[in-house]
Parts: C-alpha cells; structure tokens; sequence
C-alpha cells in the first residue's frame, strides 16, 4: 500500500521533463496494487464461508462494494481535478494524483489501524529467499495440482482463458465503436453504462444461486456463454443504430459483473484447504498469463489485413470458445472430492451461527487439533523439562 502511495505521489511533479520516471513508477503501482489485492481480498476468499452459495455470496459482496466506490471515488476525482486543473493537463494530473495520495493515505490508516493479525500459513526454507520464493511456490503448485488436484488444473486453464476475452473485448469493442465514427461523448456513455450494468452482475448471480439453487460451474457456463453471444453480436447490432449499441454495452457489462462475482467464487470452491494463499497465487498467474494475446493478434491482422471486424473476430473468438469447453469439462464432484481431505486445514473465521453443519465439524475439527498439538507441545515441554533435570542430576553425582 505505501508503495502503490508513493508511486501515485510520482505524478504530482509529472512534466514533460520527468514523465520517463512518472511511467516507470505506474508500471511498479500496478505490481504494487496486485500484490495489495492478491493478499487482502482474494486469498482469504475461501476460508471465510462454507459451500458454494456462501462463498458467491461474499465474493458478489465485495464486487458490489468495489463497483460502487470505484464510481464515488472516480466521480469525485475526476470532478474535483477538472475543477482544479481545467484545461491544463498537467495540473489536472497533478491535481488528480495529489487527491488520490491524500485518500490513499487516509485508507491506509484506517485499513492498517484495523488490521487484524494471524500466524503466517507457511514460513522460508533454507535456500529460499523473498524475491524468488513466490515464482517457486506456483510452480511447485501446479506440479501438486497436476497430481492430486485434477479439476482445479482445469479451472487454471479455464480462467486463463476466459479472463483475457473478458480483458480484451471492452477495449476492442471501443476500438469498434470509433471506427464506426461514433462521438467521444457516445463512446464514454457506453462505457459508463458497462460500469453501472456490472453492478447489477453480483445481484443477479446471488439471486440464482440463493433462489434456484444454481450451481457455480452452471453459473459460469451460462455467464461465458451469455458473453460469447454479445461480443460475437456486438459490431454486427452496433452497426444498425446507436441504441443497439447501448443494447449491447448492457449486455456486456452485466456479463462482466457476473464474470467477477462468480469466478472467484469458482476457485474458492476447488481450492485445497491450507493452500489457499499459495493457490491464490498460482490463480492470478493463470489470470494474467495470456492477457496480451488478443490485443497482440488484433494489432498485427489489423495492421497486416487493414480489415477491423476480421481482426476483432479472430481474437476474440478463440478465447471465448475454448472458455466454454474449458469450463464445461470441469467435474465438481471430483473438484469436491480431491479436497475434501483437506478442508480441516481451513481456517473459517465466520461466526458459528453463520456456518452451516459440515462447517461447523470443521471448526471443531480444527479447535480439536489446535487442542492436541497445545497438548502434545506441553507433553514435548515436560519431556523435555524431565529430561534436563535427570540430567542435571547425573551431572551433580
């Protein structure tokens, strides 16, 4: 958090003279702001509910209140910096970038203040370092994955699929909408309707699974597949009218908010017990690991061919097809299966009227063996006490 602080600070003395650095402190803040996200929100996903329905729950949670203050915080940034900076692009961004530091620092405070603090799941080896120990920890993952942990390797290829057609298509359907010759103002409307539709993603896919007992991999499967129909239609219905192209930007963001709420909930749901910030690891690698793709091909046949709904088509629809296959061949029995053995390493922090029954054996389970191991541990200390003592006496004879 400091870093990702001090990296924004960068951008009060951007000029024309240090933008060089400006751009390489952005690059380090985006790292920064991973690695923030990663740890806070998305490791801890699994262990803070039991089942399926619980988990979506919280993820759908998370992203509303994400989605929402996204837009309060963007809304007043960006009203308070044009009042600041007006047509001065430079003051505007320095404007910016000192409002964001000093509310950066504001929920630095509080969220540090109210931190709560736990025992790390893991500690370094010898021969580990910091700098390293992480790209080791995701190979060694997907080494134990492709052993004993069949369905969640799936899920790994499925996501690293599906989240770079679910990255790339906003940015290309805008590449679109100008290329049609559509106005700035009607560009940012669509867009602002993709945020605001995306709140609405998390409701929707609470209430199926609340309602009608949907489960996640059906709920993922429709989502990917909803997706796939409204970016393959979007350029043929966007060259109609303009309100087709609102159609469509609703569409989009609703099957964004849905993606969101539901795919964490997805991992949470076949991630191994006491492995969760390891596995989180090895998740956001599978997330990111194709990300460039579709942007790449769409750049180099649309440079090559100069045909923009050629280019647009042939990046987006591999990655949209292979998501659907990929998430239709995951089996949730067996995902549930391979870890069940090892949900009594979880640690859930929900209350005990929150938890249902399985969760609750869990908990008891896990207070057993903290019971045991302080017990052996006192036996280990008294041994051990007994022991120096007899030979203290031998010494003394």
């Amino acid at each position: 958090m400091i870093i990702t602080i001090l990296c924004t600070f960068s951008n009060v003395f951007i000029s024309e003279a240090t933008v060089g650095l400006v751009l390489a402190c952005a690059m380090i803040q985006v790292v920064a702001y991973l690695c923030v996200y990663t740890m806070y929100r998305a490791a801890y996903l699994p262990e803070l509910a039991a089942g399926e329905e619980e988990v979506t729950k919280l993820s759908a949670k998370g992203y509303v209140i994400l989605f929402i203050s996204q837009m309060f915080f963007i809304g007043l940034l960006i009203t308070s910096a044009s009042i600041i900076g007006g047509t001065n692009i430079f003051l505007y961004m320095q404007s910016a970038a000192a409002i964001t530091v000093i509310l950066g620092i504001i929920l630095a405070v509080i969220v540090i203040k109210n931190m709560g603090y736990r025992l790390a799941s893991s500690k370094l080896q010898a021969g580990q370092n910091l700098f390293t120990v992480g790209f080791i920890s995701i190979y060694e993952s997907f080494k134990d994955m492709a052993v004993n942990y069949i369905q969640l390797r799936k899920f790994m290829l499925f996501t690293a699929f599906t989240n770079p057609a679910f990255n790339a298509a906003p940015g290309l359907a805008v590449t679109i909408m100008t290329a049609m010759g559509l106005t700035s103002n009607q560009v940012s409307l669509a867009i602002v309707l993709v945020v605001l539709v995306a709140i609405l993603g998390p409701l929707l896919v609470t209430f199926l699974q609340r309602k009608y007992k949907v489960s996640i991999q059906k709920l993922m499967l429709g989502v990917v597949t909803f997706y796939m129909i409204s970016i393959i239609l979007f350029p043929l219905i966007a060259s109609i009218s303009y309100p087709f192209v609102i159609i469509a930007a609703l569409s989009i963001g609703l099957a964004q908010g849905m993606w969101l709420a539901s795919g964490q909930a997805f991992f949470a749901s076949l991630c191994p017990g006491g492995k969760e910030a390891t596995f989180t690891g090895a998740y956001m690698f599978a997330n990111k690991l194709m990300d460039w793709i579709p942007p790449l091909v769409f750049s180099i046949l649309n440079q090559a061919t100069g045909n923009l709904f050629l280019s647009y088509y042939c990046c987006i629809l591999l990655f949209n097809i292979a998501s659907v296959v990929l998430c239709y061949v995951i089996d949730m029995e067996k995902g549930r299966a391979e870890i069940k053995d090892t949900l009594k390493n979880r640690r859930l922090t929900l209350s005990s009227d929150e938890l249902t029954e399985d969760a609750r054996d869990i908990n008891n389970n896990n207070n057993n063996n903290d019971n045991d191991n302080a017990n052996k541990k006192k036996q280990d200390e008294d041994k051990t006490e007994n022991a120096t003592e007899k030979t203290d006496e031998t010494t003394t004879v």
